[in-house]
């Protein structure tokens, strides 16, 4: 397979090849037949007739062409010619006509995911996507499901995992799904309004593992459904409106170990206890996380102790009470997470001190109403070794500094504490286990900070945000940390790149993330890419960073991969 640049196109030819120049949809098809064994066929189709591009790639070779007044019948039946591909996509990004039919006689795809324009209203003809039968994955992002759609689906008793994202005119019945006896994972946004009857047979589906569902009004009737899958083991439930005795038809399943619920914040009526109640039957779970739930009476929340398996818990929640103190301790959970619990106080803070297997514990503030700082209770747990604080607005360098009675902490976020100076930071230099450490909007810091960060013998992963004070200078000194694996400097918007390539040849960096940087440049991206320990890399909203200095530097280093740590996930 060749690679090149798009040449010219001639009236008489619809096909550019990038690196070869025209040819017919014969030729071209003729060409694919003789291809071996491709990895992806991409297609990008803009507007259906006037212009569009395909990528075919394999072995990290790549083949591309372009279409000029292009016959979606002839170019449809040039990409069939392909004999075997693993992965098929296809994105529409206008109303054009073009038939995924054909591709469909493409053998051995594993991956299927086709993307339309936000709210389209297009309707593909999916006829042919049953013949797939070797089919484990499939994602489609908007557009219109109709009827054959989902008859098609329901034959692919092989495939393990469907993604839908925005279906706008979805039309199946309540069978839809009953043939899918492979499928584990079912996933996608905004399902159950406009195609509320194929999912309330989800307990057709004998080896359905895990329902991944957002923004989906999930009403008694569909909750019925979910919660007669009897494998479930992974439930992600957004925007639940339920009743009382909804919650109870849903909280049936006798293997689940991780559930995420959010409660409609309109729900009428609202889950009481009475409802509320049935979580206690969930006796296998280990991860759970709550939001809403503002209704249930301070007595409905001890049914959390009796899960005897939970380990990890999140709550979001806002009663009139103190909804931490009412839980009471939980003596297996390892892992806290409040947020914007501002009616927890002192009472239930206190709790924590019951809970000998508490490892982790983040505490995310709404600043918009009334909260308390817990320090003093924080510094007690001396077992710690993750701490998150976010949102403590109020909270000071004397406060912060009582942290330092927690010598096991390996783990250390502040998040919007904007009261919080280089003196508060340097008062953690004891701290001598950091291996993590994250200040995101922190106003007031300069470059101060930074011989105290330098200083944390064990620091592996940095990450500063909204640090404004800190000049390029204060970030040169960075260089001191010589362990560091993780860098992300994000709006720091006095960094120059010249400072940027002396921390990267200093450091053994695996992973840089650099966002919203105006003096960092594609020259200053290109050279990061003879690195030789980088993995990771990302540079977003940095002006002078432009799309071709990105492609150029995906081709020098196709090895590259998304930044995998992500400061938010530990809020």
């Amino acid at each position: 397979m060749a690679t090149g640049k798009t040449t010219s196109q001639t009236p008489n030819s619809p096909f550019s090849v990038h690196g070869r120049g025209s040819m017919s949809a014969a030729e071209l098809g003729t060409a694919l037949a003789g291809l071996n064994r491709v990895a992806t066929i991409t297609v990008n189709a803009s507007g259906g007739a006037d212009d569009g591009s395909v990528y075919l790639t394999a072995r990290g070779a790549s083949l591309g062409f372009d279409f000029d007044r292009w016959p979606v019948a002839e170019a449809a039946a040039a990409l069939a010619r392909v004999a075997r591909a693993d992965t098929l996509a296809v994105r529409m990004t206008g109303p054009g006509p073009l038939s995924l039919q054909p591709l469909f006689t493409v053998r051995g795809l594993k991956l299927i995911r086709v993307e339309h324009d936000s709210h389209a209203k297009q309707e593909l003809d999916w006829t042919g996507l049953s013949t797939q039968t070797g089919l484990r994955r499939l994602e489609v992002r908007a557009g219109v499901l109709p009827e054959g759609f989902w008859r098609e689906l329901g034959t692919l008793k092989q495939l393990r995992e469907v993604q839908l994202w925005w279906p706008e005119g979805a039309r199946s019945n309540p069978g839809s799904l009953s043939g899918m006896t492979g499928l584990k994972k079912l996933a996608g946004v905004c399902l159950f309004d406009p195609i509320p009857a194929a999912f309330r047979a989800l307990g057709r589906c004998p080896a359905l593992e895990e329902v991944h569902v957002d923004q989906c009004n999930i009403d008694d009737t569909a909750a019925a459904g979910i919660g007669s899958v009897a494998r479930l083991k992974n439930g992600h439930l957004w925007n639940a409106a339920l009743s009382d005795a909804g919650m109870r038809r849903l909280c049936r399943w006798p293997r689940v170990r991780s559930l995420t619920l959010g409660e409609n914040s309109d729900n009428q009526p609202p889950i009481t206890a009475a409802g509320f109640k049935a979580l206690g039957r969930l006796t296998t779970l280990e991860r759970l996380h709550l939001q809403g739930f503002d209704h249930v009476a301070a007595a409905g929340w001890a049914v959390l102790r009796g899960l005897p398996r939970l380990k990890h818990l999140k709550l979001s929640t806002s009663p009139p009470f103190d909804v931490l103190d009412a839980v009471g301790p939980l003596r297996r959970v390892e892992e806290l997470r409040l947020s914007h619990c501002n009616g927890v106080g002192p009472a239930g803070y206190r709790q924590l001190a019951a809970m000998p297997r508490l490892r982790s514990l983040s505490v995310r503030a709404h600043r918009s109403a009334p909260y308390y700082v817990p320090l003093d209770e924080v510094a007690g747990l001396r077992r710690l070794r993750s701490l998150a604080l976010a949102g403590l607005h109020k909270a000071t360098d004397a406060q912060v500094a009582r942290l330092i009675a927690l010598p096991d902490l390996e783990a250390l976020i502040l998040h919007e504490a904007e009261k919080v100076t280089d003196q508060g930071v340097a008062r953690l230099a004891g701290l001598r286990s950091l291996r993590v450490v994250v200040l995101n909007a922190l106003p007031k810091l300069t470059d101060g900070v930074i011989p105290t960060l330098t200083g944390f013998p064990r620091l592996d992963t940095l990450s500063l945000r909204c640090t404004g004070q800190v000049t390029d200078a204060g970030l040169s000194g960075l260089a001191g940390a010589g362990r560091l694996r993780t860098l992300h400097l994000d709006y720091a918007r006095n960094l120059t790149g010249e400072t940027l390539l002396r921390l990267a040849r200093k450091l053994p960096l695996e992973e840089l993330a650099v966002a919203s940087s105006p003096h960092v440049t594609d020259d200053h991206l290109l050279e990061l890419t003879g690195h030789p320990t980088l993995k990771r890399v990302r540079f977003f909203e940095c002006k002078h960073v432009t799309e071709g200095g990105r492609r150029a530097a995906a081709e020098a280093r196709p090895d590259w991969e998304p930044p995998a740590f992500n400061s938010f996930d530990l809020l």
